[in-house]
This record gives C-alpha cells, sequence and structure tokens, in this order.
C-alpha cells in the first residue's frame, strides 16, 4: 500500500520551500548541496554535537549522509 503521491510505501512526501536569493541559482545550488555540511543544524542529525560534515552525493541516485568526530 503506498500513499497519494508517493511511488514506495513508507516514502515520505517531498519537502518544498522557496526562498528568494541575492544570486545566481548556480551559486546557491552549489551552496546548497557541495557546502550543505557548512552550513547544515547540528540540531537535524543523528550525531549532533559530534557532527563532523553532511554530504550529498551530486548524481542521479546519490545519497545523502552525515559523518561523525568518533569522539
Amino acid at each position: 500500500m503506498t500513499d497519494a503521491g508517493n511511488s514506495a510505501a513508507g516514502a515520505f512526501a517531498p519537502v518544498v520551500r522557496s526562498l528568494a536569493l541575492r544570486c545566481p541559482r548556480s551559486h546557491a545550488f552549489t551552496v546548497f548541496t557541495e557546502r550543505i555540511g557548512e552550513w547544515w543544524p547540528k540540531a537535524f542529525t543523528a550525531s549532533g554535537d559530534k557532527l563532523a560534515n553532511v554530504v550529498i552525493e551530486s548524481w542521479e541516485g546519490g545519497r545523502m549522509y552525515e559523518s561523525d568526530t568518533h569522539a
């Protein structure tokens, strides 16, 4: 059984937000994806204060994951 609008059982509906930025779209996309570990709030991670990095793999089917300091 799937929810309306979802392609797989247990999938979440996409989160969609819009922001008006004063920079080129390409720059905003780069900062959001390639530099996400610099700005992603630690409160929204499993690692919390031990967060070392957040990564978005830049290819179709790529993952989003976090790494911690293991300390």
